[in-house]
């Protein structure tokens, strides 16, 4: 049998599941709900690159990265929210296709404000993500 396949397009239609989801569960505002998300496939030394420049940290393997929009970079052509970024490792995303979706909800959550900083900010991730793998009927990655 062959093995399943994340696109882009795949991206885009999991986003605004993930989004409907979250705003009817009361996590997320209407704005937020309707917002836009970029998402990209890039190769593992250009992760390490951007994650270097933007995040001065460095890792071997960089599975993904987020990077929030500024609320005021203006977008005219769209009344729609632009939340920012998800770059994920295109090997992953090859490779295994459970984790890359994982890591399209993960990354979604950093742009939605999570974060995993500190013990408490983990706990609350977490729990959203694992409400969100649960409703989706995904398999964590």
């Amino acid at each position: 049998m062959a093995k399943a396949t994340l696109t882009l397009k795949d991206c885009e239609s999991l986003v605004r599941g993930i989004l409907n989801y979250l705003y009817g569960r009361r996590v997320i505002t209407l704005k937020l709900r309707r917002g836009r998300v970029s998402v990209s496939f890039l190769p593992n030394a250009e992760l390490r690159r951007l994650k270097k420049k933007y995040l001065k940290k460095d890792a071997a393997i960089v599975d993904v990265l987020s990077f929030p929009e500024k609320e005021s970079f203006p977008h005219p052509e769209s009344d729609k929210v632009s939340l920012g970024e998800i770059f994920i490792n295109k090997t992953i995303v090859a490779r295994d296709p459970v984790r890359a979706r994982y890591l399209l909800l993960h990354g979604l959550l950093h742009l939605l404000g999570y974060d995993h900083i500190r013990k408490s900010d983990n706990i609350e991730m977490r729990k959203i993500e694992l409400m969100v793998l649960k409703k989706m009927g995904w398999q964590e990655g």
